[in-house]
């Protein structure tokens, strides 16, 4: 397999996309694990006995989070509508109700001050095994960490971090996927489930080559996030 197969040159990277009738989608990958090592110390961060310090130490995360904003301060410059998409593992806002550690807290409010600053469309994280949708300061923040593994209870009641002013939209104790479409208005989210009658949103390469089995599933969650104009 090809080093380049998945397109991911590096640990954090940003890729552009200009559509046909001029709108802008900016792709931005950070390490959130990564992001950490400069707000926690080793006592304070999930597995650090695990981690890397050439990636996830203080030095390296400083530097992230300078490329960061740096990346923030170019893609929100200019009038062309777009949609600026963040992605990490991390959370900044859940609803699940799991164990936290004081580096991923502070991360989550460095993180949340950048995003709101910049006007960013949607920050989308693994981490936590449910389907979420929350808002904060025109901010969406989606979790699709639904691939596998046991799920997370919801706890609707009690968003982490607390009192922090974040509206939870929606949420699913469900494994799944989310689609992630752009078109004319912006881009359309929808959260899906695997059933045994449903639509078809793709289709499985068979195992058994004279299979003809496709897998079929439920849309349980659809919204539009709208391009915006610079406002800066």
């Amino acid at each position: 397999m090809p080093k380049d197969y998945f397109q991911l040159p590096s640990p954090y990277y940003h890729k552009y996309f200009r559509l046909a009738r001029g709108e802008e989608f900016h792709l931005i990958v950070t390490d959130s694990v990564g992001l950490e090592g400069a707000v926690g110390s080793a006592s304070e961060r999930r597995f650090a006995e695990r981690l890397s310090m050439e990636y996830a130490g203080p030095t390296e995360s400083r530097k992230q989070w300078a490329w960061l904003e740096e990346t923030l301060v170019k893609v929100t410059r200019g009038s062309a509508p777009r949609i600026v998409m963040v992605v990490g593992h991390r959370p900044v806002f859940s609803c699940t109700a799991r164990s936290r550690t004081v580096a991923e807290e502070r991360m989550s409010l460095r993180l949340e001050k950048m995003l709101s600053q910049f006007g960013v469309n949607m920050y989308i994280n693994g981490h936590d095994h449910s389907m979420q949708h929350i808002l904060k300061d025109g901010v969406n923040y989606f979790g699709n960490g639904v691939g596998g593994f046991d799920l997370h209870k919801i706890d609707i009641g009690n968003p982490w971090p607390p009192n922090r002013g974040e509206k939870v939209v929606w949420a699913k104790k469900a494994h799944g996927f989310a689609l992630h479409e752009l078109n004319a208005e912006g881009m359309r989210i929808r959260f899906a489930e695997p059933v045994e009658n449903g639509i078809q949103t793709a289709t499985e390469k068979p195992t058994d080559p004279e299979s003809t089995t496709s897998r079929r599933d439920a849309i349980v969650y659809e919204t539009m996030i709208p391009y915006t104009m610079n406002k800066f």
